[in-house]
């Protein structure tokens, strides 16, 4: 994220957070201007408070709380494939945005990759480009796109194959572990660490991945 808007922002903007969560990624964000954070959830806005995160909207993506018009770029991190109309969405989005204004989303990718971890975290849908793309036709022009998680995308396919066989042999759904309640591994997690960045530098050099288990699509209003 702090890449793509380095090569994006030339001023402090005004950005709007589209599902902040926990809050993740306000420090990269307020680094580019004033951020406004969207969350519908009731507990994602307390869990804001606690961490002391400002300029707080609850409000429905389908249905933006703001003017038109007014806003520099709409960050949609993770979000869309929650949402129950992504056309809204991406409706709302290009409403809020002021002309040439950016639109940055990123998805997770092919539904063949859909799991119980999916079902688990209320997903709707995963995504292709060729569907996003569709998706924004008539309202944005597309100045990136790729698939990321490149370099893990056949672990990461041979991982869900197994959980699909072992719910077929076994009978049992696969639980999603609290990720805020387990500890990683240092070793996994350094390793993990030095690919993305590899994948990070990549993409920002213009390389356009072929496949991956997520999207990263950046959007201009027309």
């Amino acid at each position: 994220m702090r890449r793509t808007l380095r090569k994006l922002v030339k001023k402090r903007s005004l950005i709007l957070d589209i599902g902040s969560g926990s809050g993740l990624f306000y420090k990269t964000l307020s680094r580019f201007g004033s951020v406004m954070n969207l969350e519908y959830s009731k507990k994602g806005l307390l869990h804001l408070r606690r961490k002391r995160i400002g300029n707080l909207l609850r409000g429905d993506a389908q249905f933006l709380p703001i003017g038109d018009g007014c806003v520099d770029i709409v960050t949609c991190i993770d979000v869309m494939e929650h949402v129950d109309d992504d056309r809204k969405l991406v409706r709302e989005a290009h409403r809020v945005l002021k002309k040439d204004g950016y639109f940055i989303v990123t998805v997770p990718a092919y539904m063949f990759l859909w799991s119980d971890d999916d079902v688990l975290v209320h997903h709707k849908r995963r995504y292709t480009i060729s569907r996003l793309v569709k998706l924004v036709e008539g309202r944005f022009v597309v100045t990136k796109k790729t698939y990321r998680f490149f370099f893990i995308f056949f672990p990461t396919l041979i991982l869900f194959l197994l959980k699909r066989l072992n719910k077929k042999i076994m009978g049992k759904r696969y639980v999603l572990k609290n990720s805020l309640e387990t500890e990683p591994n240092k070793v996994i997690n350094f390793i993990l660490r030095s690919i993305m960045y590899l994948e990070n530098v990549l993409i920002d050099w213009g390389v356009c991945l072929p496949f991956g288990v997520n999207i990263l699509i950046v959007l201009q209003k027309r």
